[in-house]
């Protein structure tokens, strides 16, 4: 790194991040200590890493300012989330094979987690986001008003995201950072109930796409099916709710499984799909995988082999799916491979009274009793 007025120049980049001796002066986030346990754990470095490889200066292309909404909620103690920390030795494989892939990045957050206050304050202080990054960390959480109050939880939540859209409004790419990910708007559990600021509403990132800003959304992977699938779905929501169209997801594997779903408005597109082929070929493949939004080859070929009963009957799940992608910005394929791939694990035709769909314990977090992401 070299020192450019003020600022350190990262060479391998072509950009300017914020030297440790003058970041106090440059912090824009206003952060509070929600959720700090995560600060500076191996998911912070894949996450960040993504952000700064995706607004970085590119083959002539404009770097994209970016912003982020934390969605922050209370930090938790009933389980050990945050403690994948083992990454930050140098002495170990990992350690040596990550920092690799942006040694400045690594240095920054082995500072933050060593110095043992670890937060997202910390995190906006260490300067590991590109410079001048607004974001918003005020804390997303119902604690103060009680479960019956929906009106006032409404207004909360709402009066929450319009400082979250004052905060980023001069940002070309906002990512948003939902503890658990994202829903669909007429999900079963609606957005004033408890826990649910745990995840982003689709007509909540509406509002972002819809004044021409492109997002990236954080989405933690389930068992409820292939990882691969799950990301389809939720570009596919993406696709319907925003009226958008999904340029892809990535896939962050180590030490648990996350999704990242590019959205690009059309004047950012070009941008990050060469920012997508670029990672593609570098040494940041061996960590984060690629995932095109290609819905209709991919429902064909899942369709191939999904069941080999396609002579069930159609019921009311099975037209919805097709009806929502048919929606999108593409044409929907036939019927048949539709219902193949969605209602063998989805409708009622095909879960019997012992499946884990019918059953609350065993039932994938995302999944309330019969409820889905997809009705």
């Amino acid at each position: 790194m070299t020192e450019t007025s003020g600022f350190a120049t990262d060479a391998r980049a072509g950009r300017l991040v914020q030297p440790v001796s003058v970041l106090a002066a440059h912090v824009l986030c206003d952060a509070t200590e929600v959720q700090d346990r995560y600060a500076g754990d191996v998911g912070d470095f894949l996450k960040l890493g993504l952000l700064r490889y995706l607004t970085s200066p590119h083959a002539g292309l404009p770097p994209l300012r970016l912003g982020v909404v934390w969605y922050r909620v209370e930090d938790e103690v009933h389980n050990a989330d945050g403690k994948h920390v083992a990454y930050l030795s140098r002495a170990s494989a990992v350690g040596r094979s990550l920092r690799s892939l942006d040694p400045d990045l690594y240095d920054r957050l082995s500072g933050v987690v060593h110095s043992g206050t670890r937060s997202v304050a910390a995190l906006e202080s260490a300067g590991v986001l590109p410079m001048e990054s607004p974001c918003f960390a005020e804390a997303l959480g119902f604690g103060h008003l009680p479960p019956s109050a929906k009106t006032r939880r409404v207004a909360w939540r709402n009066d929450w995201l319009s400082r979250a859209l004052v905060a980023t409004k001069d940002c070309d790419l906002v990512f948003v950072d939902p503890d658990n990910g994202v829903r669909r708007s007429d999900h079963g559990v609606p957005s004033h109930r408890s826990k649910t600021e745990k995840h982003a509403y689709f007509d909540e990132l509406g509002q972002f796409t819809g004044r021409a800003q492109s997002l990236v959304a954080y989405h933690h992977a389930d068992r409820s099916t292939t990882v691969e699938r799950q990301a389809q779905l939720r570009l596919a929501d993406a696709a319907h709710e925003l009226q958008i169209e999904p340029l892809a997801a990535v896939r962050a594997s180590r030490g648990t499984n996350r999704l990242f779903l590019v959205l690009p408005v059309e004047a950012h597109r070009s941008n990050l799909e060469a920012h997508l082929k670029r990672l593609e070929r570098s040494a940041w493949s061996s960590e984060l995988k690629v995932y095109w939004w290609a819905p209709i080859e991919w429902l064909r070929s899942e369709g191939s082999h999904a069941v080999t009963d396609q002579s069930r009957s159609v019921d009311s799940h099975g037209k919805s799916v097709r009806a929502r992608i048919a929606r999108s910005t593409r044409s929907p394929p036939p019927l048949a491979p539709l219902v193949v791939v969605f209602c063998h694990d989805c409708t009622a035709t095909a879960r019997g009274p012992t499946s884990p769909f019918q059953n609350p314990k065993t039932a994938p977090p995302d999944w309330p009793g019969k409820t889905s992401a997809w009705w």
